[in-house]
């Protein structure tokens, strides 16, 4: 493990930028279902 740690710490923060990156990939996807809900309940619906 001291020998992995002593490559990777210079690159930690491309890991770190690297993981938030990934993680908001995952999420925006799983995100647009609410906001079409958002936008279909209370601005469409209440419209009428």
């Amino acid at each position: 493990m001291k020998r992995y740690m002593a490559f990777v710490k210079p690159y930690w923060k491309e890991i770190i930028i690297t993981v938030i990156i990934g993680l908001l990939k995952f999420g925006i996807p799983l995100m647009l279902p609410l906001v079409m809900m958002y936008v279909i309940d209370d601005i469409i619906l209440l419209r009428r």
